[in-house]
C-alpha cells in the first residue's frame, strides 16, 4: 500500500528497504530514499515525504545521472575482464 502521508516512521522505511521497495540514492547517500515513487528524507521523528518540486527533481536528475555512471563502469570492468579471458 503507497505511503499516504507526508511522516511515516522509521519502522515502516526500515521494512520498505528490507523488502527492497525502497531504495537510498546511493550506498553513501542513505538520507533520501525513493518509496513509491516519491523521494523521502530522514529525520528524527520519521521519514518525511519531499514535496519540494524542484528538489525531487534534482534528486531523480543525480540518480539518473548515477546509474548511468555505474553501468559505464561495470560495462568497462566487464571489456577488461574479456581480455583477460584466454580463449581455446
Amino acid at each position: 500500500m503507497p505511503a499516504t502521508s507526508l511522516l511515516i516512521s522509521h519502522r515502516e522505511m526500515q521494512t520498505a528497504r528490507d523488502a527492497g521497495r525502497a531504495q537510498p540514492l546511493t550506498e553513501a547517500i542513505t538520507e533520501f530514499v525513493r518509496y513509491w515513487s516519491e523521494w523521502w528524507v530522514s529525520s528524527p521523528d520519521g521519514w518525511l515525504r519531499v514535496t519540494d518540486a524542484h528538489l525531487a527533481s534534482r534528486l531523480d536528475s543525480a540518480r539518473t545521472r548515477l546509474d548511468a555512471t555505474a553501468e559505464e563502469e561495470a560495462c568497462r570492468r566487464a571489456q577488461t575482464a574479456g581480455d583477460k579471458e584466454e580463449w581455446p
